[in-house]
């Protein structure tokens, strides 16, 4: 009994890193405390503390629904996007422009390189369309990742 209480404060110890940064407002916290459970679990059917037969394989499954979950909420495909963007066409800059006629500004995007306001508009095109394409692969791995999870979350027991 008393091992099994420490073995449960050193539990609340480990969590509370993670319980202390979220907020009740925002789900992204609630990714990070699952994800930080499947990262327990996932060490666990890797030691030698594990029963199962097959610990190391829901281990390798746990531990490609924890890849999955950073790709899809931590935008990983459009941060690419940006990337490979900011390599060949410089840095984006905001712009506010006036609008006299209607009293109000608007923002623009300016990249670095581009040569006049038609090169900026043609890159900025290409930017969309391969947002957008980042965006459908984002939501294809945001798909794949709970399927998942329903389908193997069953078996993550010891």
């Amino acid at each position: 009994m008393i091992k099994d209480f420490f073995r449960r404060i050193k539990r609340v110890i480990d969590f509370l890193p993670t319980i202390w940064k979220g907020y009740d407002f925002d789900f992204y916290y609630s990714i990070e405390l699952f994800k930080h459970q499947l990262e327990r679990q996932a060490k666990f059917f890797e030691s030698s503390k594990s029963y199962r037969q097959d610990s190391l394989h829901q281990a390798s499954r746990i531990r490609t629904v924890i890849k999955l979950m950073d790709i899809v909420y931590n935008e990983k495909y459009h941060d690419e996007t940006n990337a490979t963007m900011e390599r060949i066409y410089g840095q984006q800059r905001f712009e506010f422009i006036e609008n006299k006629d209607i009293g109000m500004y608007s923002l623009d995007i300016r990249w670095e390189k581009a040569m006049d306001d038609e090169h900026n508009e043609a890159i900025m095109k290409l930017w969309s369309d391969q947002m957008k394409f980042a965006a459908n692969k984002t939501k294809r791995a945001h798909g794949i990742l709970w399927r998942m999870v329903e389908h193997n979350i069953k078996n993550w027991w010891d």
